[in-house]
């Protein structure tokens, strides 16, 4: 048989994911902001057939609305999130199959119809997989634990409560470990100031005051919210933040076991 040469492309474990991050961000910064300062009348929907409209149930008030709009779009941010880590996750799983294989063949080669029917797999089969298998494969393949990786699993867990129960704790939804609540773990940067004399975070109050210093830096910082059974997940711009910062240092971590790969190749 001819050598095959198998390519991989070890920038997708970070880029899928940055790529939906890119657009989500935007979206979320425009609609938050647009949904804070509005305070007209909701018109109905601009459509050339009849407009929508559920009659028997209470509308929302103008700041009902405004707060189920916020609830609805960062819903959907982290969903949207949870999209792009599984992307990179794919990506990452079809790397340390193909160096799984190629370490194989060295020794094993087979007919090129049997290979080219294992490559398939390798790209076919990891888009099947839900995020917590896909986690636990790779980190099997790679004999090494995953950096982040129980931070991870808690955002998919509040994600699969907001689709599919829309946001309200059920006994699906419970952590293993807890009798009933729902926990999100996730990695908060701060940032802290000199302020007379004394280091201080620098909280969203605190960046609207004027002072002057002359030392700023950040640092991480664990941070955890539980959400009890038959409560709702409440999530805001903080949260958003922290759980984004959270998915990019464990995706940077994995590209580097990728990037490991590649040079002892």
């Amino acid at each position: 048989m001819e050598k095959k040469e198998i390519n991989y492309d070890v920038g997708g474990v970070v880029n899928h994911f940055l790529k939906v991050l890119h657009d989500t961000n935007q979206i979320v910064t425009r609609l938050y902001h647009a949904n804070k300062i509005h305070s007209e009348p909701v018109p109905l929907h601009e459509t050339d057939s009849l407009p929508i409209v559920v009659g028997n149930l209470p509308e929302f008030t103008r700041d009902e609305l405004k707060v189920e709009s916020e609830m609805w779009l960062f819903k959907k941010a982290i969903e949207e999130l949870i999209v792009g880590l599984t992307l990179s996750l794919i990506a990452a799983h079809k790397i340390f199959k193909a160096v799984e294989l190629a370490k194989i063949l060295i020794d094993n080669p087979i007919p090129e119809l049997e290979l080219n029917k294992k490559l398939d797999q390798i790209q076919r089969r990891p888009n099947k997989l839900p995020l917590p298998q896909l986690l636990d494969e790779i980190e099997k393949l790679s004999g090494s634990n995953l950096h982040l990786k129980n931070e991870i699993l808690t955002m998919n867990q509040i994600r699969n409560c907001l689709v599919h129960r829309n946001g309200t704790v059920s006994s699906e939804d419970l952590n293993m470990d807890s009798q009933n609540e729902l926990t999100l773990i996730y990695i908060d940067m701060i940032n802290y100031a000199k302020k007379d004399g004394e280091l201080v975070e620098m909280t969203r109050v605190l960046k609207k005051t004027p002072f002057v210093t002359k030392m700023i830096g950040f640092k991480s910082k664990e941070t955890q919210i539980s959400f009890k059974l038959g409560e709702r997940v409440i999530l805001d711009q903080n949260i958003f933040t922290g759980v984004t910062y959270t998915a990019i240092s464990f995706l940077m971590n994995l590209h580097s076991m990728c990037m490991a790969l590649k040079r002892n190749q």
